[in-house]
């Protein structure tokens, strides 16, 4: 659970948090959720509404009610899958005898880095590889840079030969903006409970025309019904859509190219055109950073239902039966489209030889060259995921005396998961405002098919004791 701690950076305290109250996306809620997504192979089991194994990413953070923290043993009746701990995390519901209740909340905001490398500027660059190689006893005349060259830098005036380039500035905006909305409906009518709402988020990226984008749209509804004074059923439908847009070069990429550019080079020339390609792989990511390259498009659906049932038992106080069953369905497509794009270089020697200084206009000795594919390539994925999860449990709560507290419970449960992915693969399409396979060549074309079947059968239970909450026994078993 110290993975939680660490990724929420002292954010969180208590074991149940609470969504209440402050300002909107920075609720307990909110940041729990930002917080999990960061922490990657070492995350906890998440158990939504009872359910294990669902996105925290896809809900709504205004639809969540409370959020509980397991560890150690507490977390142990999940099995091994809770090794890291459990994230409980309930939704909210109709409460009985509530009026009908109308809620919409907005945010706007921007999001900024914390914290980014202060990379050295030009002339400190050259004076330092001047120093280094005169260490080494390399001749001034045959040094990287002359005297003069860290001049220039300084300067400013000369940029087709010595720009001072900042590659973070060139490449990054300062923020980006994020935005959601939320608008909720709550209530009772006679026997029924009922809470429904909607909910949009939309992120931008932080590289400055860059095309990375994040939307979602979610849709709940909860509905209790109580038959009578023995019997409730229940009926919870959760819908969510995610749109990602990414580059056709990762992030990471973009972000190692960052660090590694000189700053002695142009990151864009003066007439706006892209500068060259000094680290190899042709990565500018004042380009490699845009749809200049292609892109990267995903959508997913997900559709999370819950039909339940609870069941007092008649004559005998403390007993209730209750099950329900759980369909749960992702659906997914991405589009992966390439294809090359163009840096330019200066021809320094002719550009020279012409009698210009560095601080003349060089777009004629401007010489551009093809990066990244040879040719145009598309890579198409369907996926889809199924899991379906029965459970029936038997639970007894009974006070003896107001001191001795007893509560128990042992359940069934068995989930069936199955996934299919379909892939397929072409080259030379015929042209870039065509991202379809059937624009592609039939040479090198591939496809490929991914399946994965799972299922378990669980028996579970717990027995607690407690006299006067003060001494506490639990025993628990799976």
């Amino acid at each position: 659970i110290s993975n939680i701690s660490n990724a929420l950076a002292g954010r969180l305290t208590g074991a149940v948090i609470q969504q209440g109250g402050g300002e909107p996306g920075n609720d307990a809620a909110t940041i729990l959720v930002r917080g999990v997504a960061t922490l990657g192979n070492n995350s906890p089991l998440i158990v939504v509404d009872g359910i294990p194994g669902r996105d925290l990413n896809s809900i709504n953070p205004s639809d969540i009610e409370n959020i509980s923290v397991l560890k150690d043993a507490s977390a142990a009746i999940y099995g091994a899958a809770a090794a890291n701990g459990v994230i409980l995390v309930t939704t909210k519901r109709g409460k009985e005898g509530e009026p009908l209740t109308v809620n919409y909340g907005f945010y706007e905001g921007f999001i900024s880095p914390t914290r980014l490398p202060d990379l050295a500027d030009a002339p400190t660059y050259a004076q330092m590889i001047r120093e280094l190689q005169s260490y080494e006893g390399v001749d001034e005349a045959n040094m990287m840079f002359s005297s003069d060259d860290v001049e220039k830098f300084k300067s400013g005036k000369y940029p087709w030969t010595h720009p001072n380039t900042d590659w973070y500035a060139d490449a990054m905006n300062k923020s980006s903006q994020t935005r959601n909305h939320n608008l909720s409906l709550s209530g009772s009518k006679g026997a029924i409970n009922y809470y429904t709402s909607f909910g949009t988020q939309w992120d931008d990226g932080i590289f400055r025309n860059g095309s990375t984008e994040f939307r979602r749209y979610n849709i709940k509804s909860a509905i209790d019904a109580k038959i009578n004074e023995y019997l409730t059923m229940g009926l919870d439908i959760n819908f969510s859509q995610e749109n990602k847009t990414y580059p056709s070069v990762s992030a990471g990429s973009n972000f190692d190219a960052l660090q590694r550019q000189y700053p002695t080079t142009p990151a864009i020339w003066p007439n706006g055109l892209a500068g060259p390609d000094n680290i190899g792989y042709g990565t500018n990511p004042v380009v490699t950073a845009t749809d200049q390259t292609g892109f990267d498009e995903s959508k997913k659906y997900f559709l999370n239902n819950i039909f339940s049932a609870s069941l007092k038992i008649p004559g005998v106080k403390g007993l209730v039966v209750s099950s329900y069953y759980a369909y749960d369905i992702i659906n997914g497509t991405q589009k992966v489209f390439q294809k090359p794009w163009t840096l330019y270089a200066l021809d320094t020697q002719a550009y020279l030889a012409a009698g210009n200084t560095g601080a003349e206009d060089g777009s004629a000795f401007l010489i551009g060259s093809k990066r990244g594919p040879s040719d145009i390539w598309l890579r198409d994925t369907n996926q889809n995921a199924s899991t379906k999860t029965f459970n029936f449990k038997v639970d007894y709560t009974r006070t003896i005396n107001g001191v001795h507290n007893i509560s128990a419970f042992y359940a069934y449960e068995n989930s069936e998961y199955a996934f299919n992915s379909v892939e397929a693969y072409r080259r030379n399409l015929l042209s870039y405002q065509l991202p379809y396979l059937f624009t592609g060549g039939q040479a090198q074309k591939d496809n490929n098919e991914k399946v994965s079947i799972d299922a378990r059968v669980n028996y579970f239970g717990r027995i607690s004791y407690n006299y006067k909450e003060k001494y506490l026994f639990q025993f628990s078993l799976r």
